[in-house]
């Protein structure tokens, strides 16, 4: 899950894309953002799985909290779909 929520594209990809268009080098825009996306969710994964393990080798991890965990994620996966769809109706005109 944080993976999929790591990947989605940044404000910054969304720039790089604005300014990849502009100088008709769209492609290179999309496998910049790509690489951006790949790198900042290996990145948040690695820091979530080290956090997991700490709290584990600690024995902290013994209490599960599933209603807290169910009402965080909602905001992220909200997030993550409306910057999907407007990065969906950017993308759009240069499909044609």
């Amino acid at each position: 899950m944080i993976a999929s929520i790591a990947i989605r594209p940044c404000t910054g990809a969304l720039f790089v894309l604005v300014i990849a268009a502009r100088f008709d080098a769209f492609a290179v825009g999309c496998v910049a953002v790509i690489t951006m996306g790949l790198g900042t969710a290996a990145f948040n994964l690695t820091v979530a799985t080290s956090g997991v393990a700490a709290r584990r080798l600690a024995g902290l991890g013994a209490r599960k909290h599933y209603g807290v965990q169910a009402i965080s994620v909602m905001p992220h996966l909200t997030g993550g779909v409306m910057i999907l769809a407007i990065s969906i109706r950017m993308l759009l005109p240069y499909l044609h």
